[in-house]
């Protein structure tokens, strides 16, 4: 049986899993998740400098997605 390159390249991995295969993943997921708060903090924080938005509207906002966050966590 012959293989060729490219086949044998998607069954190898880049970084050793280890024990724990989905350690890698959730360490991913963590830091996505870090910059997209990042992000958004930094963009409401834009949005009531350019007073485009009140900072009671941008807390009410945060609010919102924090409880969205929290229920889909609890499901």
């Amino acid at each position: 049986m012959v293989l060729s390159a490219v086949s044998t390249t998607f069954a190898a991995t880049a970084k050793p899993l280890g024990t724990d295969g989905n350690v890698a993943v959730k360490n991913e997921c963590r830091q996505r998740n870090s910059k997209r708060q990042q992000g958004l903090e930094t963009n409401l924080k834009n949005l009531v400098t350019d007073r485009t938005l009140t900072q009671d509207q941008a807390n009410k906002i945060k609010a919102v997605i924090t409880k969205a966050k929290d229920a889909k966590k609890a499901n």
